[in-house]
């Protein structure tokens, strides 16, 4: 992706809460069931603002408040242990916006995350493409998290969305991932067959990688 480049990432013990998250530089963490921690972020209005969530070893949710501390998004995901929380945000105002990885299982297995902050560009025909595939990502995550049936229908089209947009994009990883969500999805409203499908586009593309 045409992303800012990230800075090798910082493996951080112990920091305190309320850590600054700085765009391109990358933090590691150790978490526990039942565990959060808590990041700022200073976010400038009008900008598009990614933030990554990648799980390693541990199923997180990942929620973002305004500076007035009134929750923005919370974005969750079936994918379990694996893959990546992703936040698409553009804030309305410049401000310090609160971060929070938190574990809610409380029997889960330890493990650690790793958070990204990235500005994404608007420029060219493919950034605005790609701003697309995210918000259309964030959105599923948003609703699969609101957790009624409803709710998980209209994550199940946005992901629909972006599926499309990482294949007009050639990005095949996040494709792949994309096709796990949607497979772990179905799978949850018991449709089998659907999940089985996905499942095999997502192994089909991991294949070509």
């Amino acid at each position: 992706m045409a992303l800012l480049l990230a800075a090798p990432a910082a493996v951080a013990e112990g920091v305190p809460e309320g850590i600054l998250l700085r765009p391109g530089a990358p933090i590691e963490r150790a978490l526990e069931a039942g565990g959060r921690d808590r990041f700022e972020a200073e976010l400038a209005a009008g900008k598009h603002w990614l933030l990554r969530v990648e799980q390693l070893g541990i199923n997180v949710v990942v929620e973002v408040r305004n500076p007035q501390g009134q929750s923005l998004l919370a974005v969750d995901s079936p994918l379990g242990r694996a893959g990546a929380e992703s936040l698409l945000l553009t804030p309305a105002i410049t401000g310090h916006y609160a971060v929070e990885v938190r574990c809610d299982q409380r029997d889960a297995p330890a493990g650690r995350y790793q958070v990204l902050l990235e500005e994404l560009p608007a420029v060219t025909t493919t950034d605005r493409l790609r701003l697309r595939a995210e918000g259309a990502l964030s959105d599923a995550g948003r609703f699969y998290r609101e957790g009624s049936d409803q709710a998980r229908e209209r994550a199940a089209v946005k992901l629909r969305q972006a599926l499309g947009d990482w294949r007009a994009l050639r990005e095949k990883q996040r494709e792949a991932w994309t096709w796990l969500f949607l497979g772990g999805l179905e799978d949850e409203r018991e449709d089998f067959s659907s999940s089985v499908a996905s499942y095999e586009r997502a192994l089909a593309l991991w294949r070509q990688l």
